[in-house]
């Protein structure tokens, strides 16, 4: 009879361990699952400020050519610029720890960095417009412009990669 106790008892124990290694292994899984959705969620939030913050850089460039005044979009720009420190700050934060997380940094600190000298390369191209600069330093400016924002539309593939690797693909 002492036999069937301790067998009883031994198999209770035994069932509550299981038990208790199948719910870990089950928060585990659904705790990375919530991980990568947060980072996925934080990529695209930032890739889309990053474009959102775009838009009124291009209309800055295009208003100066059509002899509107391009501060007109001025606190447009700034608050798009914090935007997108913010995103960044929370996909930073978010992804820290999680596989490829210094590949999605990396990459996103050079967007970031990229779609702010896009800023910069307008506001020259409004620069040499309004100053009525000579047609070479127009077009330079106006080729520079270009090469930062061919350079962004890049990094903007190169940060969907990275975020697709540290999610896994979800």
């Amino acid at each position: 009879m002492n036999t069937d106790v301790i067998i009883g008892a031994a198999t209770a124990i035994a069932g509550a361990g299981v038990t208790g290694l199948i719910q870990y292994v089950t928060f585990a899984r659904s705790s990375r699952q919530r991980q990568r959705a947060r980072i996925g969620d934080a990529a695209d939030a930032f890739g889309g400020a990053l474009i959102d913050y775009r838009r009124p850089i291009y209309a800055k460039a295009d208003d100066a050519r059509k002899g509107i005044d391009p501060s007109v979009g001025r606190d447009t720009r700034w608050d798009g610029r914090s935007v997108v420190t913010k995103a960044l700050q929370r996909l930073l934060r978010v992804s820290a720890g999680a596989r490829g997380a210094s590949e999605l940094a990396r990459v996103a600190r050079e967007a970031a960095a990229v779609t702010f000298a896009l800023n910069d390369a307008a506001t020259e191209v409004a620069d040499a417009v309004r100053g009525h600069a000579s047609a070479e330093r127009l077009a330079e400016a106006e080729e520079a412009l270009r090469e930062v924002g061919d350079e962004a539309r890049r990094l903007d593939e190169q940060l969907l990669a990275a975020a697709a690797r540290a999610t896994g693909g979800a």
